[in-house]
């Protein structure tokens, strides 16, 4: 496959119907990702992608993998994107363990900004995970995976006809059986989600118990103070409220969300700092209750005279 003005490289990921290619840009010599619709795929398929790619390519924002350029190859729609050298949240906490609340948070916070701006764009993503977000080696978060997004209203589905929710963080509305109409509260589920993740460890679908809500059965998480008894009231709060079972009991948007996440962080960095203080005084304490000696120094020891008769 050849692209005009781009050198294809390997293939990074296939994610029927579609191929990611690692290529170059020649014009600015500079690495990109190109996502290519699969050969085969129908005429609807193709419009559909086509409308996105166009959609996308000018949707610019420091914590989503930019779109830079749409076209077609072969009949094909394709999307240019920037290539991140990074790993997933996902391959993160696989490798290092859980994220500390600050640094939990201060992730999250990034990722409430990118569906900030999708809200503003009028889009949502329906497929937030660990793994469909990446962060580089300064802890700059991107979500990944832009040709997923779509418009409020919409029904879960992949262009294949598969919900697109990822178990564990789909939204209760976007997985099979739900009401199947998305809007950007869908997304602050994922948002929530992603935190229960980054904070405990443990995906929330893990030991997941099936409660009845409006009607359906619905598996919800364990709570998250029940795994991570370090966790302030203002982050507990603020992912139980973002992971509610109804779409009515969450945040009206994510800027809302940014809000609260910024407010937990404050928590946070005063409870971290109360506790250090707390440290540095019994350490204080404890060197004053230690008789200060010269080093080498033998202790003097009275004796008393007698007295003569």
């Amino acid at each position: 496959m050849q692209i005009e003005g781009y050198e294809i490289g390997e293939v990074l990921k296939r994610t029927e119907p579609t191929t990611l290619y690692r290529a170059r840009q020649l014009s600015l010599d500079r690495p990109v990702a190109i996502e290519v619709l699969d050969a085969g795929g129908s005429e609807a398929g193709r419009n559909a992608m086509a409308a996105e790619c166009r959609r996308l390519a000018g949707l610019l924002h420091p914590n989503l993998v930019s779109g830079l350029a749409c076209g077609e190859v072969d009949g094909r729609p394709y999307l240019v994107t920037e290539l991140i050298e990074g790993r997933t949240l996902a391959s993160a906490v696989a490798e290092g363990g859980r994220f500390g609340e600050e640094r939990a948070l201060g992730v999250g916070g990034q990722l409430a900004r990118a569906l900030a701006h999708l809200e503003k764009a009028s889009l949502i993503h329906g497929g937030l995970s660990p793994a469909a977000v990446l962060l580089s080696s300064d802890e700059v978060a991107k979500i990944d995976r832009l040709p997923a997004v779509h418009e409020p209203g919409w029904d879960g589905r992949d262009r294949a006809g598969a919900f697109v929710g990822v178990e564990g963080y789909g939204s209760p509305e976007g997985l099979r059986g739900g009401a199947g109409r998305l809007d950007a509260r869908s997304d602050l589920y994922s948002l929530g989600a992603v935190l229960y993740f980054l904070l405990s460890g443990v995906s929330p679908a893990e030991d997941a118990i099936g409660e009845m809500i409006d009607g359906r059965m619905i598996d919800r998480p364990v709570e998250l103070r029940a795994r991570c008894s370090n966790v302030g009231k203002a982050t507990l709060s603020l992912v139980e409220t973002l992971m509610a079972a109804l779409p009515s009991d969450r945040l009206e948007g994510a800027a809302e969300a940014g809000a609260r996440i910024e407010a937990a962080i404050e928590e946070a960095e005063k409870r971290t700092r109360i506790q250090s203080g707390r440290a540095h005084g019994r350490r204080s304490r404890a060197r004053r209750s230690v008789p200060a000696r010269t080093s080498g120094a033998v202790p003097r020891v009275r004796t008393r005279r007698r007295r003569r008769r």
